[in-house]
C-alpha cells in the first residue's frame, strides 16, 4: 500500500477515534507488540453504506455500457449487418 508505519498508525487511530474500529492487543506475543483491528457496530453501518454507494454506482455504470451496447448493434443492423468486406 506505500504507506508507512507512522501514516498506518495515524489513520487506525483516526478510524478508532471515530468509533470505526476497536483496537485489540494480542496475547501470547512476548517478542512483539500484535494489534488486532476489530470493525465496531458503527464501522459495519458505515461499511455497508460505503458497499451500498459502490454497488450503485456500478450498476448505473453497467446500464450505461449495456445501452451503448444495444445501441451498436442497432446501427450494425441498419448498416447492413455482419458484413465484413
Amino acid at each position: 500500500m506505500d504507506m508507512s508505519r507512522g501514516k498506518t498508525n495515524y489513520v487506525l487511530g483516526g478510524l478508532t477515534d471515530k468509533g470505526l474500529i476497536e483496537p485489540k492487543k494480542l496475547k501470547n506475543h512476548p517478542d512483539h507488540i500484535r494489534w488486532r483491528y476489530i470493525l465496531t457496530p458503527k464501522g459495519m453501518k458505515e461499511k455497508i453504506v460505503i458497499t451500498k454507494n459502490y454497488l450503485n454506482k456500478r450498476l448505473k455504470e453497467f446500464d450505461v455500457i449495456e445501452r451503448e451496447i444495444a445501441k451498436l448493434r442497432k446501427e450494425i443492423a441498419v448498416d447492413g449487418g455482419d458484413d465484413a468486406s
